[in-house]
């Protein structure tokens, strides 16, 4: 099946856990680089339609399998979602623009400024902040500490202390701009992060760029078709234009022009000379075919990890998946005790819920 909506490893522990928990589930192989599920169930126990359900609550998307070199992109919502918030953020913004520049908390517009900042940071919070906290309950439930909690608290605590400021008249309580903003900031960041993971997706996964074969020299100089997966370091092999280079390789012609764009991002051309590195994934854009010395062998190459999914069974990367949660736990954890030491310390109610930093210690003031 095809599967819409991964954003980040995490979502492949959620999603493992979800098929894990349904009985007669067998075997899951999730391909975050093709967007597919491999599963196999028992019959007549395992409901795929209830599972499909359950994923869907948690943002996911299931569907047939994908066929074709260029697919459409599914909608998450994550657009409307996003367009909305700034629209939003940017009446908060405007609406706050007294109280950065000074004007008297009582002058004769005041109080309707401050209802439709409140209104504007409300309305992004139901649209946006709900996105974060819908994920982060879900996953949470099902035992996994995804990286939408400690966004959806930030929301929510910030929001929070904005209504107990605007309620109460502590003016240093009052971030309705804030609560907007960050919202959109943070839909518009899983946006470009879900974006750039379908771009890539595609551009790995074309026919013309990924290559099943390659032309490599024999002992009498001519070249002859070798799948890539036979492909022995030493061996000298040329790249077609258009096409990936599978594995890293010694440049043996004078000047290459490639592309790294899914390899780090920027689109524009690299340019390679004689004896330099090319890495497994760079694509060849020039207008020449290029020969080059295979320094690894596929089974070596990062580009055949990241094209295969992940086997049934395959030793997961504990440390790995220990140490984000980890973080995750440390980063709410610090803020807690942070707030909760400001607290202490007197500074009040406004101060505590700030976040703490190093560079502000706080010093005893004269009588």
């Amino acid at each position: 099946l095809s599967i819409q909506g991964l954003s980040c490893v995490g979502c492949v522990w959620l999603i493992e856990k979800v098929f894990s928990r349904r009985p007669g589930a067998l075997r899951l192989r999730v391909d975050v680089v093709r967007g597919e599920l491999k599963l196999e169930w028992e019959a007549g126990v395992f409901s795929i339609v209830d599972f499909a359900r359950e994923l869907q609550a948690f943002g996911y998307l299931l569907g047939p399998p994908r066929t074709g070199e260029e697919q459409e992109k599914q909608s998450t919502g994550l657009e409307r979602r996003m367009g909305l918030c700034g629209a939003f953020a940017m009446n908060a913004m405007a609406f706050s623009l007294p109280a950065y520049f000074g004007m008297p908390a009582d002058f004769m517009f005041a109080k309707w400024f401050d209802l439709v900042t409140v209104a504007s940071a409300t309305l992004a919070l139901l649209i946006g902040g709900t996105y974060f906290a819908e994920r982060s309950w879900r996953s949470l439930r099902m035992g996994a500490l995804p990286i939408d909690t400690p966004i959806a608290l930030g929301i929510f605590a910030a929001y929070l202390g904005s209504v107990i400021g605007w309620v109460a008249g502590v003016q240093a309580l009052k971030y309705f701009d804030f609560v907007a903003i960050f919202t959109f900031l943070m839909l518009a960041g899983r946006w470009a992060q879900q974006t750039a993971v379908e771009r890539n997706r595609r551009k790995l996964m074309r026919d013309t760029s990924i290559p099943e074969s390659v032309a490599v020299r024999g002992d009498d100089g001519s070249f002859k078709s070798r799948p890539v997966g036979l492909l022995k370091v030493g061996d000298a092999f040329q790249i077609r234009p258009a096409q990936a280079i599978p594995v890293a390789s010694k440049l043996v012609s004078l000047r290459a022009s490639v592309s790294l764009e899914w390899i780090n991002g920027e689109s524009e051309a690299q340019q390679r000379d004689e004896n330099q590195l090319l890495p497994a994934g760079a694509l060849n854009i020039g207008t020449a075919e290029l020969d080059a010395i295979a320094l690894e062998t596929w089974e070596q190459s990062t580009l055949r990890r990241l094209l295969e999914a992940r086997k049934p069974g395959e030793h997961r990367d504990l440390w790995l998946e220990g140490l984000l949660r980890s973080y995750l736990v440390v980063v709410i954890i610090a803020g807690l005790a942070g707030a909760v030491w400001w607290w202490w310390q007197g500074a009040g109610i406004a101060q505590a819920r700030q976040v703490p930093s190093l560079l502000h210690i706080s010093e005893p003031t004269s009588p």
